[in-house]
């Protein structure tokens, strides 16, 4: 039933961009940090689910560092 949460996820990242501008609009600064902290967490959780959801061959430890939940089966 994941299909349920796809159309709510645009709204989130909708909502998240809009509170980035506006703390940046507000703490230029803080702003930024915030912005490129997110980009940079958004990368790394990208190259370390990757080889998980494609099926490239990586060693079973970094399989099983990339089970939050111990109801993940795969």
């Amino acid at each position: 039933f994941q299909y349920h949460y796809f159309p709510g996820l645009w709204f989130a990242v909708a909502a998240l961009a809009l509170m980035v501008d506006q703390l940046q609009q507000r703490h230029p600064r803080l702003g930024r940090w915030l912005y490129w902290g997110l980009i940079a967490a958004a990368a790394l959780v990208f190259v370390w689910f990757y080889p998980v959801v494609t099926g490239i061959s990586v060693p079973q430890a970094w399989v099983d560092s990339t089970k939050w939940l111990e109801s993940w089966y795969y």
